[in-house]
């Protein structure tokens, strides 16, 4: 399936030694000029994204990155940026020349090993470094796949020879695809989103999870009913059957619970994606210990993306107001945005991470996995704020009663 979603796009990682050769290898793999490419090193300092479609893999996002061996005064920063990268990415591909293969290829193959990601050694530039026979039997014997190309003169069935190596390397797509409404919508059926318009909700348009679950519900053949939460009670006027689900912004949990029938199917738009994202059983765990946060306790809450934040932002403003109402004693907060990581997340005993709609499913489990490896509970917006308002259970009945693995 083709996707305009980008959180939903296969993730490919170009890495090597600096001036290896990776932008033009780039420019030459699309058949497009996407990468500056320069004779001196270290043209690439940040790692370079281009989301693009590649035949026969379909919608990819590609990172250029610096080399791994970058000895400026800003290689160590540069480094830092590249290794990041390796919590996105769904397969890496390890351009080489023959006359340099050695330790820095086998470290940074290492990394890919441990963080169990799929790689292909690319041997590029061989119109100039044809690797000898000895170094080929040696990848052999450890079976990694590989390819020889040269980005200046290889043409199309080397092009076409390499993307059929990438598909193999690939899980299956509906690793990355699994549905956001799997087992929750059948034909006919009426679902009811309600979307709040307040000052955080885009002018003309409405926010990506909720174009997602309206698109899903008609390729499923259900019919979506968008109302406001204050059009709760007027569905007993229009509507003589009940709902089959309501799917709620999490921000109004509050006036959904309050206005709605004990038995309506409901859920959130962010527990729908806590499940579709991977980690659900760890994100609901998280969100029942917030009731066992203790005085001045340290909260950490995650931003997967960089929005203009409002006077009464979710993040930095409702729900450090919402924590400190429902435990009745003040926790101190603090917020992250983006795709960093804080090195102190040890001080902190609780992260509440937002819906993550903006990250793939390989960057949110990596993230959930490493706040939990430290022994820290983690959750998410939709689960902390059901929780809060004393309607977890029910909130994510409907996912429970589907049957479909979280």
């Amino acid at each position: 399936m083709t996707t305009n979603v980008k959180s939903m796009r296969w993730h490919i990682g170009i890495f090597g030694r600096t001036n290896v050769g990776k932008s033009t290898f780039i420019n030459w793999l699309t058949n497009q000029s996407i990468s500056i490419v320069s004779e001196h090193p270290g043209t690439t300092t940040d790692p370079v994204e281009k989301t693009i479609e590649l035949l026969p893999l379909g919608s990819v996002v590609l990172y250029d990155t610096a080399g791994y061996n970058d000895e400026t005064v800003l290689g160590n920063k540069r480094l830092e940026k590249t290794s990041q990268i390796l919590d996105r990415i769904d397969v890496a591909m390890v351009l080489v020349n023959g006359s340099q293969y050695g330790k820095p290829e086998e470290d940074w193959i290492l990394q890919l090993q441990k963080k169990q990601i799929p790689f292909l050694v690319v041997f590029n530039q061989i119109d100039r470094y044809k690797p000898d026979q000895e170094l080929l039997k040696e990848i052999e014997e450890k079976h990694y796949s590989s390819i020889q190309l040269s980005s200046i003169s290889s043409d199309d069935f080397i092009r076409n020879a390499l993307k059929e190596k990438l598909m193999h390397l690939l899980p299956d797509r509906d690793w990355i695809e699994k549905p956001l409404l799997e087992g929750l919508v059948r034909p006919g059926e009426l679902i009811v989103l309600v979307i709040p318009i307040d000052k955080s909700a885009p002018k003309g348009r409405i926010i990506l999870p909720q174009q997602q679950v309206i698109r899903e519900v008609i390729d499923l053949g259900g019919l979506s009913l968008t109302i406001t939460p204050d059009q709760i009670p007027m569905l007993d006027v229009y509507l003589s059957r009940k709902p089959s689900l309501l799917i709620t912004d999490s921000q109004a949990f509050e006036t959904v619970f309050r206005l709605t029938a004990k038995d309506l199917p409901l859920t959130s738009f962010s527990i729908l994606f806590a499940r579709q994202r991977g980690g659900f059983d760890l994100l609901l765990q998280g969100a029942r210990q917030i009731r066992r946060l203790k005085e001045n306790d340290k909260v950490l809450i995650m931003e997967a993306c960089s929005h203009h934040p409002t006077t009464d932002d979710i993040g930095r403003v409702k729900l450090p107001r919402w924590l400190n109402q429902f435990l009745q004693r003040k926790v101190q907060t603090d917020i992250v945005a983006g795709h960093t990581i804080p090195p102190n997340l040890e001080e902190y005993q609780l992260v509440i991470h937002c819906g993550s709609c903006m990250l793939n499913r390989r960057e949110v489990i990596n993230r959930i996995s490493r706040i939990h490896e430290k022994g820290i509970p983690v959750t998410n917006y939709g689960l902390a704020i059901a929780e809060m308002n004393g309607h977890l259970e029910r909130a994510i009945e409907p996912l429970q009663r589907s049957m479909v693995t979280v």
